[in-house]
C-alpha cells in the first residue's frame, strides 16, 4: 500500500529531508508543498518520489486541495493558528507537527476530541527537543521503580544553518519569566538562569541553563514526574554567556522593547553570517534521577552528533512512518506517548549519530 504525505514547508531546511527520507523508503507519495508552487516544483523536480503542491497555513482556501488525498500531513513550518490541524484531523487524516512552541502544543492538545471524531491521531513533540529528549526521559525513567527529578540539556551549535523561525523562537525565549514543575507544584524561573553543571559528551564539563523548551512542559503535563526542567547551552561558551548576560541585566527585552523582535533578529542573523562563533554540533541529554530497588541512582541517556536539523527531520520521518505503518489510538499525543525510544535511537545510529547511556547507583 501506498501513503500520500504532505509536508508542509517541504522545500525548507528541515522539510528537505523529512521529504527525501520518506521517499527512499519506498510506499510513499510525498507531496513537498508550501506557499510558493515554484519553489516546490523546484526541489520536487531533483528527487524522485517527491511531486509539488501548494497549501498556505494562512489560506484556508487552499487546505481542502492539499488534503483532498493525503493520508498524513507533517508541518515544519511555525504558526499560531490551529485551523489547518483541525480541517486536517475533521477529514480524518493523521496530523505530524514539529514546532517547539508549547503555547501551539496547548492548543492543538484543545484539538482531541476532533482529532477522535475524525478517526485521526495528531502527534506532538515531534524531534529533537522536543522530541528526543522525552523519549530519553521516559525510557530512562522506566529503569527506575521512582522517579524523583528528570533533568533535560540541550547544546546547540551556534554555527548551524537554520531558518529565520528558529532565531524568531531563541529571541522570544531568551527573556521574562516561565513555569516549571518542581515537587509537584509549578514554580516561576527566570529564562537563563540557575545553571546546570553537567559532562555533556564529547564538550566536556558545561555550564547550561533553565530554558523555556516545550518538553519539559510537555512531561510535566502527561507524566507522574514530580520535577522536570530543560537547560540549554551553546557550543560556543562566548555565545552562551553573551546570551546569559543579555538576559540577566535585561538589555535582551529591552531590546525587542525599543525596536521590535524583527529588528532584533535581522541583526542575529547578520551577525550569524559575518561571523560564525560555532560549528553544528549538538548533544541532548536525558537525566533522571530516583531510586531503584531502595537505592539512590541516576540514569541518563544521550544523543550526539552534527546538524541537529537533520536529526529532527529524520526522527520526524521515523515517527510519520510508524504513524502510518502502524495502529494506534486517535487523539492528540505527545511523541513519548505513542512510541518507543528504540525506534529512534535505531534511526539516528543508523544515520551515524551517537547514542549513549550511563546509570550510576548509590550504596
Amino acid at each position: 500500500m501506498t501513503y500520500e504525505v504532505l509536508v508542509v514547508g517541504g522545500y525548507g531546511v528541515v522539510g528537505r529531508t523529512v521529504c527525501r527520507t520518506l521517499a527512499d523508503r519506498g510506499g510513499y507519495r510525498v507531496v513537498t508543498a508550501g506557499r510558493s508552487p515554484d519553489r516546490a516544483a523546484a526541489f520536487a523536480a531533483d528527487h524522485d518520489g517527491v511531486v509539488p503542491g501548494t497549501v498556505d497555513l494562512n489560506a484556508p482556501s487552499t487546505f481542502g486541495p492539499a488534503l483532498e488525498s493525503a493520508d498524513c500531513v507533517v508541518v515544519c513550518v511555525t504558526t499560531d493558528d490551529t485551523a489547518f490541524a483541525r480541517a486536517a484531523l475533521e477529514r480524518g487524516v493523521d496530523y505530524v507537527d514539529l514546532s517547539p512552541s508549547d503555547e501551539f502544543h496547548r492548543a492543538v492538545e484543545g484539538l482531541d476530541e476532533v482529532a477522535r471524531e475524525g478517526d485521526a491521531t495528531a502527534v506532538l513533540s515531534v524531534g529533537l527537543s522536543p522530541g528526543v529528549t522525552n523519549l530519553l526521559a521516559v525510557d530512562a525513567a522506566n529503569r527506575l521503580d521512582d522517579v524523583e527529578r528528570v533533568r533535560l540539556g540541550v547544546l546547540l551549535g551556534v554555527g548551524e544553518d537554520v531558518g529565520r523561525d528558529t532565531y524568531e523562537w531563541a529571541v522570544d525565549r531568551s527573556y521574562g519569566r516561565f513555569a516549571i514543575r518542581e515537587n509537584g507544584t509549578d514554580r516561576l524561573v527566570a529564562a537563563l538562569s540557575e545553571p546546570w553543571t553537567v559532562t555533556l559528551p564529547g564538550h566536556g564539563r558545561r555550564r547550561l541553563y533553565r530554558y523555556d523548551l516545550a518538553d519539559q512542559h510537555a512531561l510535566a503535563r502527561t507524566t507522574g514526574f514530580p520535577s522536570v526542567g530543560t537547560w540549554l547551552c551553546y557550543d560556543s561558551r562566548l555565545a552562551t554567556a553573551l546570551l546569559v548576560a543579555g538576559a540577566r541585566t535585561g538589555v535582551t527585552g529591552t531590546l525587542v522593547e525599543r525596536f521590535g523582535r524583527n529588528r532584533v533578529v535581522d541583526g542575529l542573523v547578520t551577525a550569524a553570517d559575518r561571523s560564525p562563533l560555532g560549528g553544528d554540533p549538538f548533544v541532548v541529554v536525558a537525566a533522571v534521577s530516583g531510586t531503584n530497588e531502595g537505592r539512590q541512582s541516576t540514569i541518563r541517556r544521550w544523543v550526539r552528533g552534527h546538524d541537529q536539523g537533520r536529526a529532527t527531520a529524520l526522527v520526524a520521518a521515523a515517527f510519520t512512518a510508524a504513524l502510518l505503518d502502524t495502529e494506534y489510538p486517535t487523539g492528540v499525543a505527545h511523541g513519548h506517548e505513542l512510541f518507543d525510544a528504540s525506534t529512534v535511537k535505531r534511526t539516528l545510529r543508523n544515520y551515524g549519530f551517537r547514542v549513549g547511556e550511563e546509570s550510576r547507583t548509590l550504596d
